[in-house]
C-alpha cells in the first residue's frame, strides 16, 4: 500500500478528531451533507509526493509543530485574560514559518504531480530554506493566536484569507483553538486587534469559496440543520468582511485583488538588506 500523501497535514487535522469515533467531520456546502471519515483519507493526494518531500515535511515542519501544539493545548486559562502562548523554539518558529509559506505549494502538487514549487524548496537544501524564513519575516510578521472563544474549521485549501487595511494576510489552523497568521508589515490597522477580534478566526475560517471544510467535533443528537445554519451563516460572514475590506481599500486608492492569492515563497535575494 502507499502511504497517503496529505496536502493538508494528517497531523494537524488529528486535532479535530472525535473523541469516541477518532474521525473528523466534514461539512459539504454544495450538497449540504454531513460526513464521517479517517484522518488519513481527508484531504490527500492522488498521487504520491516524492518520499524526499514526505521525509522533509515530517521532520522540518509537522514533527516541530506537533511538539508546540502539544505545549498549546496543555495551557490553562486564567479568567479575564487572553489565553498565553508557550513561546516557540527557534526550531518551532521555523516550521511555523515553513508549514505558512509551503501550505500553497503543498496543494498546488497535490493537484498538479507536475507542479514543483514545494519539491524545488525541499531540494535546495537547508541553508535556502533558513533564508527563505529571514526573507519572508523582512516582509511579513507571524503571529500565533490561542483565541480563547474560538472553534475554528479547517478549509479544504488549507490557508484562510485575513482581509486587512493595505493588504492582505493569512493563517492556518493548527488546532480548533490555535492559529497561525502571517501579516505583511506594510498592513495599516493593528492586527493584534483584529487577529483576537471575537468571531471573526472562526468566521473567516470557514473559507470564501470551497465545497468541503472540517469543522470541530459535534454533541452526540445536536441538530445538524442548526449547525449547517451557522457554517453557511460563518462563510456568509466572511464575505461580507471581505468584501467591506475591499471596499475600504479601493477608497484609498489601494487595489488588493491581485494580492488575493496565497503569500509568495519570496526568493532570499529579492529583499533588500537595508
Amino acid at each position: 500500500m502507499v502511504k497517503n500523501s496529505h496536502y493538508i497535514s494528517h497531523f494537524a487535522l488529528r486535532n479535530w478528531r472525535h473523541p469516541r469515533t477518532q474521525k473528523v467531520t466534514i461539512f459539504n456546502f454544495a450538497s449540504g451533507a454531513f460526513e464521517a471519515d479517517s484522518t488519513r483519507d481527508t484531504y490527500v493526494a492522488d498521487v504520491p509526493f516524492p518520499a524526499d518531500v514526505e521525509s522533509w515535511l515530517d521532520v522540518t515542519v509537522e514533527g516541530p509543530l506537533g511538539e508546540f501544539v502539544a505545549r498549546c493545548k496543555r495551557t490553562e486559562a486564567v479568567p479575564g485574560k487572553p489565553l498565553p502562548v508557550p513561546p516557540p523554539t527557534e526550531r518551532e518558529w521555523k516550521a511555523i514559518s515553513l508549514w505558512v509559506l509551503t501550505q500553497a505549494p503543498r496543494t498546488a502538487l497535490a493537484q498538479d504531480p507536475s507542479d514543483t514549487q514545494l519539491i524545488d524548496l525541499v531540494r535546495k537544501g537547508e541553508a535556502f530554506q533558513n533564508d527563505l524564513v529571514r526573507a519572508n519575516h523582512e516582509i511579513a510578521q507571524v503571529s500565533i493566536v490561542l483565541p480563547a472563544r474560538e472553534r475554528l474549521y479547517f478549509p479544504d485549501v488549507g490557508l484562510v484569507a485575513l482581509p486587512l487595511l493595505g493588504g492582505v494576510g493569512f493563517f492556518v489552523p493548527l488546532h480548533p483553538r490555535l492559529f497561525a497568521a502571517v501579516v505583511p508589515r506594510a498592513a495599516f490597522e493593528d492586527v493584534d486587534q483584529l487577529l483576537h477580534w471575537e468571531g471573526v478566526a472562526t468566521a473567516l475560517s470557514a473559507g470564501l469559496t470551497g465545497d468541503r471544510i472540517v469543522i470541530p467535533p459535534m454533541a452526540d443528537g445536536v441538530d445538524r440543520r442548526l449547525v449547517e445554519g451557522h457554517l453557511r451563516q460563518a462563510r456568509a460572514s466572511a464575505q461580507e468582511l471581505t468584501k467591506l475590506y475591499l471596499a475600504q481599500n479601493r477608497s484609498i486608492g489601494i487595489d488588493v485583488t491581485n494580492a488575493w492569492k496565497p503569500p509568495p515563497i519570496v526568493e532570499p535575494d529579492e529583499v533588500d538588506d537595508d
